[in-house]
C-alpha cells in the first residue's frame, strides 16, 4: 500500500510547476539614418483625427478684414512653408452668443455620437471636450450629411468638410468634395462650393476632403482632398479657396 505525502513533505520543485521568469529582449535598435523624427508621427496622428471628425473650442482673436484672392490648385512643387500660426486671426462666431451658449464654456463639433452634421456642445470650465451640459443643431447643420474636418475665418465663418460615415447613403461619393459654409452671423449652413476630383470617382474610395487649414496673411481656406482615388492608386490635391468670394 503505497503513502502519499502531505503538502508540507512534498519538495518545492512538487508544490509549484511555475517557471523561472525569463528577462524580457529589449526590443532592436534601428540605426539613427533610419529612425523616423518623432514630430512627423505627432503631426501625423494629428492629420488622422482631424480627418475623421473636429471640434473648435472658441479663443478670444482679432478678425481682419478679407484681402481679393483666387481659387488655385497649387502644383507640389510650387508650395512653400514657413513657421507659425497660419490661423491666428481665426473670431468667434456671433452666433454662439445668439443661441444661448457661452463662448468660453462652448465649442461646435462634428463628432457627437448620433448627431448628423454639426452641433454647438456645452465643455468643461477648463476646455476639455466632457459633455456634461445641453448640445444645439441649427435646422440647417444636417444639410451636408456627416461632417469631419471644421475650421474658422478671421470674420468668425465656420467651414466643414463631409465625411462617410459607415455608409455613402448621407455623404455619395461625388458629394465629397463639397465645401460647406456656416454664416458667423445667422448660423445658417449652405454649400460653398464643389472642388474637382483629380479624376472620375468610382466606388472604392468614399473619400474626398480630409483637411481644411486657413491662412490669414493671404485670408486663403487650403483644402486637401483624395477624390479621384482608387483602391490601388491615390491622387491627391490642394485648393487654396479666396474667402472673400
Amino acid at each position: 500500500m503505497s503513502k502519499r505525502k502531505s503538502k508540507s513533505q512534498r519538495s518545492p520543485a512538487q508544490h509549484s510547476s511555475a517557471r523561472a521568469p525569463v528577462a524580457p529582449t529589449a526590443p532592436p535598435t534601428l540605426p539613427a539614418n533610419l529612425r523616423a523624427p518623432r514630430a512627423i508621427w505627432i503631426v501625423g496622428a494629428l492629420a488622422a483625427i482631424a480627418a475623421v471628425a473636429g471640434v473648435v473650442i472658441w479663443r478670444a482673436q482679432t478678425a481682419t478684414e478679407p484681402a481679393p484672392s483666387a481659387v488655385t490648385e497649387l502644383p507640389l512643387g510650387s508650395m512653400r512653408f514657413a513657421q507659425g500660426p497660419a490661423a491666428r486671426c481665426a473670431a468667434n462666431p456671433a452666433f454662439v452668443k445668439t443661441f444661448g451658449f457661452d463662448e468660453k464654456l462652448s465649442a461646435l463639433s462634428t463628432s457627437e455620437r448620433a448627431v448628423r452634421g454639426l452641433a454647438l456642445v456645452e465643455i468643461g470650465p477648463n476646455g476639455d471636450v466632457t459633455r456634461k451640459g445641453r448640445n444645439f443643431q441649427h435646422p440647417s447643420w444636417d444639410d451636408g450629411g456627416y461632417l469631419g474636418p471644421i475650421t474658422r475665418d478671421g470674420l468668425g465663418n465656420v467651414y466643414a468638410a463631409p465625411i462617410p460615415v459607415i455608409s455613402t447613403f448621407y455623404n455619395p461619393t461625388l458629394s465629397q468634395n463639397d465645401l460647406y459654409r456656416v454664416d458667423g452671423v445667422s448660423g445658417v449652413l449652405t454649400r460653398a462650393l464643389s472642388l474637382p476630383p483629380a479624376r472620375t470617382p468610382d466606388n472604392t474610395n468614399p473619400y474626398g476632403i480630409l483637411g481644411l487649414t486657413l491662412d490669414c496673411d493671404t485670408n486663403s481656406l487650403y483644402v486637401s482632398s483624395v477624390l479621384g482615388s482608387t483602391r490601388k492608386q491615390e491622387y491627391g490635391r490642394v485648393f487654396r479657396v479666396d474667402l472673400a468670394s
